[in-house]
Parts: structure tokens; C-alpha cells; sequence
């Protein structure tokens, strides 16, 4: 047998099953075959196509497949390679990932205590090192401007004539 692994539509030629029958010895080891996946496709490691060609011996010998699986596991205990249990890699996984996010909690908490102190460090030194404010100017109201007094230093009948008629009244309407 060659070295490297090899994959399930390989294997299925190898061994002249049907690929029903491959995946149902597949499940009838369960565990005890490790197999890689590269991309979409899945790979048998050698000693796993070791195991299935001893299997299939066996079944064409008379042996029900249940009973050659059972048979070829017991004899071959230190070849089987059982893959290192996911769950217990997964519980470790959690448990680095949960004192991490506790240790990124912590330093969040930290920084945003130093965030509000600098920040009234901050307003404190604004309010020192502002310039003084400058005095309050006098506000002074819009007035329209004073009339002028036409009639002042004119005679009489002058003034009794500006007082009838407006004279500013028709230099309005000229213009």
C-alpha cells in the first residue's frame, strides 16, 4: 500500500464496493478510522485502508460485516488511530476564549475609568488656561434718525406755508 492518504471515490475503486457499502462500514468503525477533509474532498490515512481491505476479506469469506469490523478492531488495537476527542479541544478552546474576553473586559473597564479621569483632568485645565472673557459692550437700539426742522430760521408766512402744505411730502412723490 502507498503512504499517503487516499480519497473516499479512490478507495471505493481500490476495494470494489458500492459507496453505500463504503459508508456503511464507514459508520460501523465509527471513531476508529480517521479520515482528513482537504477542501471539499475527504481522505482515508493508510492504516484505515489497510483496515477496510482486511474487512472486505473477511465479509467475502462468509463474515457479516458487523461481526468483521468487531473482529479486525480487536486484532488490531495499536493500528487503529483514533482521532484526539473534539469536545474535550473545543471545552479547552472555550475556556482560553472565555478567560481572554474576561482579560479584554478588565482592560475596557480600565480604560474607560482612565478615559473619565482625563476628561476632567482635561475640562479642569480648559477652564484655567481659557482667556479671560472681555467686559460686556453697551447694546444700543436701533432709532430711526430725527426729523429735521425745516422751518427753523425762516419768517412767518414761510413757516405757515411748510406747516400747510409738507414740502418733504412732494419731494417723496418727485423722485
Amino acid at each position: 500500500m502507498n503512504t499517503k492518504e487516499v480519497s473516499y471515490q479512490e478507495a471505493i475503486a481500490t476495494l470494489g464496493i458500492t459507496q453505500d457499502r463504503f459508508r456503511y462500514l464507514l459508520r460501523l468503525f465509527g471513531t476508529k478510522i480517521q479520515s482528513i477533509t482537504k477542501g471539499k474532498e475527504r481522505f482515508l490515512l493508510p492504516p484505515a485502508m489497510i483496515l477496510l481491505t482486511e474487512v472486505i476479506a473477511l465479509i467475502t469469506t462468509g463474515l457479516t460485516p458487523k461481526d468483521a469490523v468487531s473482529q479486525i478492531t480487536s486484532k488490531h488495537e495499536l493500528l487503529v488511530l483514533a482521532p484526539e476527542n473534539p469536545i474535550e479541544k473545543s471545552d479547552e478552546r472555550l475556556k482560553n476564549m472565555e478567560t481572554a474576553l474576561f482579560m479584554i473586559a478588565e482592560e475596557m473597564k480600565n480604560s474607560r475609568q482612565e478615559i473619565l479621569s482625563l476628561r476632567s483632568e482635561v475640562s479642569s485645565l480648559r477652564f484655567q488656561l481659557a482667556p479671560p472673557l472681555p467686559p460686556a459692550q453697551k447694546v444700543i437700539p436701533w432709532q430711526p434718525h430725527p426729523k429735521v426742522d425745516t422751518s427753523s430760521g425762516v419768517n412767518v408766512f414761510k413757516r405757515f406755508w411748510i406747516t400747510l402744505f409738507h414740502p418733504e411730502k412732494f419731494r417723496r412723490l418727485e423722485s
